[in-house]
């Protein structure tokens, strides 16, 4: 007959089985964590991915609407009632044209390759403009900027996004009396740039506050947030060689400070400007897939240029079967058939001398194909949509280049 275990044995027995036990728990809900956090960031990225293509899908006709409005802006002898009406569409599609050119800086492509020298105050306000409509149904958004640049190195897109979903966070800390107040602030100080974004909101315990930044945690109610707002934001701070940190009080509200290294003693000084200057009025090619928006296009360029248009097919046929000339060749970078790459790779091999005239101009903006190309290429780009100035400085660019095509 077997004996039963002494009960000190027994009794370690049944407390190593709790303990086994506890570690599967504890395994169990770490996997967990893990696949909402993986379920959560494809979420993120299925949305920047969607951003991406709004914002190429948007732009052509916001193009085509805007160039038509300013053709208007420019025959309309109407009522003074008529033009009032006209400004503020003009400035209606001015406001879309921004927020979608912002929308496109969230995509998961989102400003590739090396990192840039910027001025931090026009990310800031651009993000504001994005946040503004959101924050004025809790309350009120202040901006304490200074007149100076706010220059740091890196990735726009990815400080905008991360600027973003601090000013988000901070709104859905405010009452919804309307009576709350945001106030971003920034500056630059010893040898670097602060950023501080503050709420009078309800505040976040002391026992949760060492929580924020972990992935997944949140402090609003389940269904209501991801939980990555705050780890997304402090990733993009080490990216940049910087800090994020968050004060809190109940009650009393809560700032998060993000600090950067400041790149004012990295900026490149502008090289000396070159004589030559772009002819008074220029002769432009511009190809797109789109009929309507070159037509819209047309009319707008055409009071001070002298405007061809045509799609692909039809503008290889003219560039390369012909002496045809132009001061500057501007085409469309995603179109189907013949994309915009290929343009420029034909007209290079055909006519060498048009080669330094191209100029890409897309919808989808901080698109990585695109950009690489006009690195490697050192093309200009031109984000649409876009008009009679930008034009006209992608002349002055490439005269200062030294490439104008003629001076008369």
């Amino acid at each position: 007959m077997e004996r039963s275990k002494p009960p000190v044995e027994a009794a370690g027995l049944h407390a190593e089985l709790e303990q086994k036990v506890a570690a599967l728990e504890e395994e169990r809900e770490r996997r967990g964590r893990l696949d909402g956090e993986l379920v959560r960031a494809e979420r993120v990225a299925a949305v920047g991915m969607l951003a991406t293509g709004l914002a190429h899908e948007v732009n052509n006709p916001l193009a085509c609407l805007l160039a038509s409005l300013e053709v208007l802006d420019q025959h309309l002898d109407g009522s003074a009632e008529a033009r009032s009406i006209l400004a503020d569409a003009l400035d209606g599609a001015r406001r879309v044209r921004d927020v979608v050119r912002q929308l496109g800086s969230f995509s998961p492509k989102a400003d590739p390759g090396s990192p840039s020298v910027f001025d931090l105050r026009e990310t800031i306000e651009a993000v504001a403009r994005m946040a503004r409509p959101t924050i004025r149904l809790r309350g009120r958004l202040s901006l304490q900027l200074p007149d100076s640049e706010l220059l740091v190195s890196g990735w726009s897109g990815q400080l905008a996004q991360a600027l973003l979903n601090l000013m988000l966070n901070a709104t859905h800390a405010l009452a919804t009396d309307g009576r709350g107040r945001i106030t971003v602030r920034a500056v630059e100080q010893g040898g670097g740039v602060e950023v501080e974004v503050h709420d009078d909101g309800c505040g976040i315990p002391a026992e949760l506050l060492a929580r924020v930044f972990e992935p997944g945690f949140s402090t609003k109610p389940a269904g209501e947030a991801t939980g990555l707002g705050l780890p997304m934001a402090a990733d993009v701070a080490r990216a940049h060689g910087g800090t994020i940190e968050i004060e809190s009080v109940v009650g009393a509200g809560t700032t998060v400070r993000l600090r950067l290294p400041s790149a004012r003693a990295a900026r490149t000084p502008a090289p000396p400007r070159m004589s030559s200057t772009p002819p008074a009025r220029p002769r432009v090619l511009l190809v797109d897939d789109e009929p309507a928006l070159l037509r819209a296009l047309g009319r707008v360029l055409g009071r001070e240029m002298d405007v061809t248009t045509a799609d692909a097919s039809a503008a290889i046929s003219l560039l390369t079967a012909s002496e045809a000339t132009f001061d500057l060749v501007i085409t469309d970078f995603v179109m189907p058939g013949i994309g915009g790459e290929e343009l420029y790779r034909i007209v290079c091999g055909a006519r060498p001398d048009l080669a330094g005239r191209i100029v890409l101009c897309s919808g989808a903006h901080h698109d990585h194909h695109l950009q690489r190309l006009a690195d490697e290429e050192h093309l200009l780009v031109l984000a649409k949509p876009f008009g009679i100035a930008e034009v006209r400085r992608a002349m002055v660019e490439l005269a200062e280049r030294g490439r104008p095509a003629r001076t008369g």
